[in-house]
């Protein structure tokens, strides 16, 4: 009787870890941020992976083969990236899609020089893989407003787009975080007298991603590109 109990212990601790691993059930999340602690920082891990360095790479060739003086970016992590915007928002400038999967605040800091002298305006979002990688709201605020600084250096206008909020099992680990961060950016951009849109006012239900609109809690369908492309649509020239 021991043995089999032993046995279907055994069996039901890999079933759970095959769950954890698959559909990223409790305590997954926690489990991750075991992990990045334990292997150092990501950061430089993100910075340099292939995926990473291949994009940056296009964007700074693309960069010095395009002088157009008609260009806006949209700037972040795979939020950007998985958005087409040229075919969502209908303009006379170039849109410029500097969007890569896993960034951070960290990786947009590392890669702001890929926007050139000719981007006129830059439309923000990152953060929420800041959070995931564990790191608090207050340096993510920090790094936000260095990326904010060396754009208007740049004479690139900013115009930050709330961090979007995360929806299914990700809600609970993470909302919290990313309302806080909101509101400082909401105070941050009115001192600076900087452009904020609200995005999750077309996508959240309350603090929570609207499921229609998501099928992994974290990245957007048709639809939700659509609703997020007509909120910013004001801000490009027709």
């Amino acid at each position: 009787m021991k043995k089999i109990f032993i046995i279907l212990l055994i069996l039901i601790s890999f079933i759970y870890g095959l769950l954890v691993g698959y559909k990223r059930i409790f305590p997954f999340e926690y489990l991750k941020i075991i992990k990045i602690e334990l292997l150092g920082n990501y950061d430089n891990l993100q910075q340099y992976g292939s995926h990473y360095r291949h994009k940056k790479s296009q964007f700074d060739m693309v960069d010095n083969l395009n002088k157009n003086s008609n260009r806006i970016a949209m700037f972040g992590d795979s939020l950007i990236e998985y958005g087409s915007w040229n075919e969502l928002i209908q303009t006379k400038s170039i849109i410029l899609n500097r969007g890569i999967g896993g960034d951070t605040t960290v990786g947009l800091l590392n890669r702001i020089d890929s926007l050139g002298e000719n981007v006129k305006k830059t439309f923000l979002m990152i953060g929420v893989n800041d959070l995931f990688l564990g790191r608090c709201v207050e340096d993510i605020f920090f790094n936000y407003k260095e990326i904010i600084k060396i754009l208007i250096e740049k004479n690139i206008e900013p115009i930050v787009m709330s961090t979007l909020y995360t929806g299914g099992d990700y809600a609970q680990y993470y909302n919290d975080d990313i309302k806080k961060l909101n509101e400082l950016l909401v105070i941050y951009a009115k001192d600076e007298k900087i452009i904020f849109i609200d995005i999750n006012s077309e996508l959240a239900k309350g603090t929570v991603l609207e499921d229609i609109y998501s099928q992994d809690g974290v990245h957007l369908n048709g639809d939700g590109y659509l609703k997020w492309s007509n909120a910013i649509s004001k801000y490009f020239e027709k």
